[in-house]
């Protein structure tokens, strides 16, 4: 086919390098592609087969054609770029028809770049996962992007690890999970949120329309404030599956705030108060133990409960002792894990 050959030609002209012995090799001529380092670099997964591509700003277009010709490129992923054009990537975004996954890893993106990208996101019609960590989204570019997150029609899965939100960026997000149709998971890990922020999100869980079943709010400065914020939505929200709130420095008042929404019935079965120690880890004493174990005996639904920094004494662990010999389903972590971000 002419477009096949077309793609093969660009793919040389990008760049590509294989990376998976599966992958059709390369032509012998363009054997010099394969000693290019490979930093910065992007990984285009074209049917299942691994490529990568040097993602300078001079390979931009060459990697924006690829996704415009091709209807098998289903994920591209730039790390460390210096300056990535993030306006001629979106007219690639915006024009590929099979990509389904975008991360941008670390780069530097000029102004209005991401502007354009929240442009192409809220346009395209096969993107399901967005993955910007990391790349100083904040203020203005926040709130582009919840708006292309609020109204993206295959939008599933969007991760903003590391950029600085703050309490306006989480109150921009909260919008587009109030409004947006498909969204599933929202991960807002190590952004500066407290209260304020936490409040906003509940709301906004509280009053979604979507099906968001996982929030990552994972080494944020929320405290106990925040946590007895999110323990409202937490207690209103109809598919909420998974929340992470380790290093966020609460204790047993916040703590108790969300043992008491799930005692009353919340639909959250995984909770994760614990993870790797960033200074800023959750205690939990035997007031938020003991509240705990009554959530454990008293909601079937709740299944896994991560506690890794921990203060309670006998009687806490007395209760959590009774609740988990009644439950065979139910999984208590209590002791140091790391929890590995997953962007």
């Amino acid at each position: 086919m002419v477009v096949e050959k077309r793609l093969h030609e660009l793919r040389v002209d990008a760049g590509l390098v294989q990376q998976n012995a599966s992958a059709p090799p390369l032509p012998d001529d363009y054997r010099a592609f394969l000693d290019k380092p490979p930093a910065p670099t992007a990984s285009l997964a074209m049917n299942n087969l691994v490529w990568k591509v040097d993602a300078g700003p001079a390979r931009t277009r060459p990697v924006v054609r690829v996704l415009m010709v091709s209807d098998v490129v289903d994920t591209l992923a730039l790390e460390d770029d210096p300056i990535l054009d993030a306006a001629g990537l979106a007219v690639g975004v915006a024009g590929s028809r099979s990509l389904e996954t975008l991360a941008l890893y670390r780069c530097r993106i000029p102004d209005g770049g991401i502007a354009a990208l929240a442009t192409a996101v809220s346009g395209s019609v096969s993107l399901g996962e967005l993955i910007l960590p990391d790349n100083g989204i904040c203020g203005d570019d926040a709130v582009s992007l919840a708006k292309a997150i609020a109204t993206a029609v295959s939008l599933t899965a969007v991760s903003l690890h590391s950029n600085g939100l703050g309490d306006a960026g989480a109150a921009a997000v909260a919008t587009a999970v109030v409004a947006s149709p498909m969204l599933r998971v929202l991960r807002l890990r190590d952004n500066n949120i407290g209260p304020p922020g936490a409040r906003s999100l509940a709301a906004g869980v509280a009053a979604s329309s979507s099906v968001l079943r996982h929030l990552d709010l994972g080494q944020n400065a929320l405290g106990d404030e925040g946590l007895a914020a999110l323990a409202v939505g937490v207690a209103a929200a109809g598919y909420l599956h998974k929340l992470e709130l380790d290093n966020n420095g609460a204790g047993d008042v916040g703590v108790v705030a969300l043992a008491r929404a799930l005692d009353a019935g919340a639909k959250l079965a995984k909770l994760f108060l614990g993870g790797l120690s960033f200074g800023n880890d959750n205690v939990v004493g035997d007031e938020g133990a003991v509240a705990l174990a009554a959530a454990v005996t008293n909601n079937l639904i709740f299944r896994k409960l991560v506690i890794t920094g921990y203060e309670y004494g006998a009687v806490g662990e007395a209760a959590f002792l009774a609740a988990t010999e009644e439950r065979d389903d139910f999984k208590l972590e209590a002791e140091p894990e790391i929890l590995t971000p997953d962007y």
